[in-house]
């Protein structure tokens, strides 16, 4: 109940749960954040999509992670953590799945992306770049995949008109490289499934 786990404290290592009454979330998100500063294996779990959004948004902030990315003028920097949103079966990334950001940088504009469009992004763990449009950060899951469809459909005439190599050589973006991915400080109830950790938070509103 409310007057049990008041606003203005909590007790962690008893109950591992967090009251974030009156829309706020700087309780739960200053301690994921002082947990990841700490090395420790930890996440917070929430309901919604839109209170996941609002944690990872304020765990980034105390992780410094927002002020980097207006200094270094790219969306996404390393140490940012990103929840994988849809399953890409071309490169093996799956839905619910969480990467660390390694290094990141505007992909230079092609025939369909223009400038400040598309980050690319090097995952840990993971060999190749990937490609994040910044509607893939949208709330509307319709429009990263409108986005992706008008690649797959310029990728697949240059492809039947001139063979895959030279499609690659047309200044066009591989869409089998696009991932659709979001800030993943948290994690909602649904996408944390099968996954475990050595301490757990929960919020709730």
């Amino acid at each position: 109940t409310e007057d049990k786990y008041p606003f203005s404290k909590f007790d962690n290592d008893r109950e591992g749960r967090f009251h974030v009454g009156d829309g706020s979330v700087d309780i739960a998100a200053r301690w994921l954040a002082e947990m990841r500063e700490k090395g420790a294996d930890a996440t917070l779990i929430t309901y919604t999509n839109n209170m996941r959004r609002a944690l990872s948004a304020r765990v980034r902030e105390f992780r410094g992670m927002v002020a980097a990315a207006e200094a270094q003028q790219v969306p996404v920097v390393a140490g940012d953590r990103l929840l994988v949103l849809s399953n890409n079966r071309a490169t093996g990334h799956t839905n619910g799945e969480v990467f660390v950001v390694e290094r990141s940088e505007w992909q230079a504009p092609t025939k369909l992306i223009g400038a400040n469009e598309v980050v690319a992004v090097k995952l840990a763990g993971r060999p190749e770049t990937m490609l994040i449009p910044m509607v893939a950060f949208s709330e509307d899951r319709r429009e990263f995949m409108a986005f992706v469809q008008m690649h797959v459909n310029a990728w697949d005439r240059a492809v039947k008109a001139h063979g895959e190599d030279a499609a690659a050589n047309m200044n066009l973006a591989n869409p089998a490289m696009f991932l659709h991915a979001d800030f993943g400080e948290c994690l909602t109830c649904h996408k944390a499934q099968g996954s475990q950790w050595a301490h757990v938070g929960v919020a709730w509103d």
